[in-house]
């Protein structure tokens, strides 16, 4: 070994350490972020929701859905199979998703939702299209018992989509906007910060058309179509 090749080890084993110190600071600060992502998650902690009030001329004293503070994030899943019932037969869902913010007491709330894991009264599963619609859920000045109403909410010209294909063919069940469907029941559970919004809908009357071929999709518009299944709403501070 030539003494010019001797003199550049030590160099070489400084520049390697100094990668591996990089690496290992990197890493440290891989884990630190890490840890700080997991505390903030578990700072999440539960807010008690409830409805309160009593069928009443005053509005303030009507039922409303409350929580022990504000703002607060709704969120909900299925206690029983959601389901929609139509003239084609049953689009059912193992698994049930709603959420949405809540800024203060109110009688009117919008939910967000999702359905997974679903059975269609025809072929397969092709897709669920929300297309920006939204369920609003009226608590009504009644009870208690609490009772309420369900909206679809749609843009202009949009419906919530369920669609399926059977063979090289596809039906869609498309719900259209529509207000005051009855058949929505509140139940309060729980205590403390652990308090949810049992919610169980038994809606009749609903509005919806089947697209596709006629004879296999049953194409055409009725109004006999149906909603149900059980979920809780429960509330956390973000």
């Amino acid at each position: 070994m030539s003494s010019s090749q001797a003199r550049s080890v030590p160099g070489d084993e400084k520049q390697a350490r100094r990668r591996i110190g990089a690496l290992v600071g990197a890493f440290l600060i891989g884990v630190a972020l890490l840890s700080a992502m997991a505390s903030t998650v578990a700072a999440k902690e539960p807010v008690g929701v409830y409805v309160n009030g009593k069928e009443s001329a005053e509005e303030s004293k009507q039922p409303k859905l409350e929580a022990e503070s504000y703002p607060v994030v709704l969120s909900g899943t299925e206690d029983t199979a959601h389901a929609f019932g139509t003239k084609l037969g049953q689009w059912s869902c193992a698994v049930a998703e709603f959420d949405h913010g809540q800024s203060a007491a109110t009688a009117v709330q919008v939910l967000w939702m999702s359905y997974y894991q679903c059975t269609p009264p025809l072929g397969v599963m092709k897709a669920i299209n929300p297309n920006g619609c939204e369920y609003v859920l009226h608590v009504a000045n009644a009870g208690p018992p609490y009772q309420g109403s369900l909206d679809m909410s749609c843009p202009a010209g949009k419906s919530y989509e369920l669609v399926m294909a059977s063979g090289v063919n596809t039906c869609t069940i498309a719900i259209p906007s529509q207000t005051g469907l009855k058949g929505v029941n509140l139940t309060n559970v729980g205590s403390g910060s652990a308090r949810g919004v049992q919610v169980a809908f038994e809606v009749t009357g609903m509005s919806y058309s089947l697209l596709g071929p006629k004879l296999l999709c049953q194409a055409g518009s009725y109004t006999n179509g149906t909603y149900t299944g059980t979920m809780t709403l429960r509330g956390s501070d973000e």
